[in-house]
């Protein structure tokens, strides 16, 4: 559906936005991937001291199933923290 990138003093934000019912996740998670994958190639990610990716769908605000596996997996992958849910909190980066 829709993805952006917010960027805020030291923190760098990759969003995905989703609005299905069934099967979004993995996508949702591959294309937040391959964003990330095209800013790191013309910037550098290192310089942000905080960096995440949100994936948000609300239309299936629950998901429990191999939640902590895909999340470690992508910070291996990216080095960047996955938060999938249903809601994006900013307020602790603010």
């Amino acid at each position: 559906m829709d993805h952006l990138i917010l960027l805020y003093e030291e923190n760098i934000i990759f969003v995905e936005l989703k609005d299905k019912k069934r099967d979004w996740l993995k996508g949702a998670v591959g294309q937040v991937q391959a964003t990330i994958t095209e800013f790191r190639a013309s910037h550098d990610l290192e310089q942000y001291r905080v960096r995440r990716a949100y994936v948000a769908n609300k239309a299936q605000p629950q998901f429990n199933e191999g939640r902590n596996q895909r999340a470690n997996s992508f910070f291996t992958e990216t080095g960047v923290v996955l938060r999938p849910g249903a809601d994006i909190d900013l307020s602790p980066l603010i």
